[in-house]
């Protein structure tokens, strides 16, 4: 996070701010790398275009872009509290990934995290406060920059991205704060940044969603059977942006399918018709699966557990995804 406060995007570029940023990456390349790590965050891939312009700022060395906003302002009109990705690089020689909460005013962060001055009391933490040291991953740590802004980051494992995500929208205090400070997500081109990573969170395991669907599945793969939990997907068949807030977490609303398969069907190069029978984008396509161990005689298999009521909800779905994703 470091010593500055946001200035836009498009800055008026005095003496003192090319100074600044003459050691750093260039704004370019920022982009380039959030890009990078919302497109990896992403399960559908949807980059048609880059949402960031508009919203990436520069304090000193770091770059970030704002996923969401409380609707309450401060007396220049700006956001109290948001949530912002960050790329930083510290120091010249490293370069990180953190997911913040940013609070505009003091009184705001102490009524939200009273535990504050404790944490304070260990010298490692002190140091990490006052923006002396990279913070450990995977662990809520709070910041405060020169400007006064004050922080509540989880650093992001560059080894595991989706863990780190899921602790911090996870954290019930992080959803209480989400809806104290009424934080919106809806905001003009990055709405689907934030859905895409409740999209993520929810297919990785960390959700309602895909436990409701494993209930449906009796949490097996509904083509192969295999019931290696770590290498099973939730996909959503009806796509995500496409569909009511109910609709998204409706469990009938995709399969659970092995990594391959999900794959596959996410990007509309497989489905399965009216018999549940696999269908392929093309005949080239039907070939290289093959080399997956996938073929036409592949079908979904469902549990006897699965009623009549749960297959028509289901079809439902994925005459849709036939229609909307397969056909595309």
């Amino acid at each position: 996070m470091n010593t500055y406060k946001k200035i836009p995007s498009t800055p008026k570029k005095t003496g003192s701010l090319t100074k600044k940023r003459r050691f750093n990456m260039n704004l370019s390349e920022a982009k380039v790398q959030l890009n990078s790590f919302l497109e990896r965050n992403d399960p559908e891939k949807m980059l048609a275009k880059n949402p960031l312009d508009a919203y990436v700022g520069i304090r000193g060395n770091s770059y970030y872009v704002t996923l969401g906003e409380s609707t309450e302002k401060n007396s220049a009109g700006e956001a109290k509290v948001s949530i912002d990705l960050w790329y930083e690089y510290w120091n010249r020689k490293e370069f990180v990934y953190a997911i913040s909460l940013a609070y505009d005013e003091e009184p705001d962060f102490f009524s939200d995290f009273p535990e504050y001055s404790g944490w304070l009391k260990n010298e490692t933490h002190e140091k990490i406060w006052k923006l002396n040291i990279i913070p450990p991953v995977n662990e809520f740590v709070f910041q405060k920059d020169k400007a006064g802004i004050i922080y509540c980051s989880v650093y992001i494992d560059g080894k595991d991205e989706y863990s780190s995500l899921a602790m911090f929208f996870n954290d019930e205090k992080i959803k209480r704060i989400i809806q104290r400070h009424s934080i919106e997500f809806e905001t003009n081109d990055v709405s689907w940044i934030t859905e895409r990573m409740q999209q993520t969170l929810a297919r990785i395991g960390q959700g309602e969603y895909r436990e409701q669907m494993k209930n449906l599945w009796n949490g097996s793969c509904a083509v192969t059977g295999c019931d290696i939990q770590e290498a099973l997907i939730a996909s959503h068949a009806k796509p995500w942006k496409n569909c009511s807030d109910e609709e998204r977490i409706d469990p009938h609303n995709g399969l659970l399918l092995s990594a391959n398969l999900d794959a596959l069907f996410d990007k509309g190069l497989i489905t399965f018709d009216e018999e549940w029978k696999i269908l392929f984008a093309s005949p080239e396509i039907e070939e290289k699966c093959k080399k997956l161990g996938i073929d036409s005689l592949m079908r979904l298999n469902p549990p006897k557990s699965l009623s009549e009521r749960d297959k028509n909800k289901i079809e439902f779905f994925l005459q849709i995804h036939r229609t909307m994703v397969f056909n595309q």
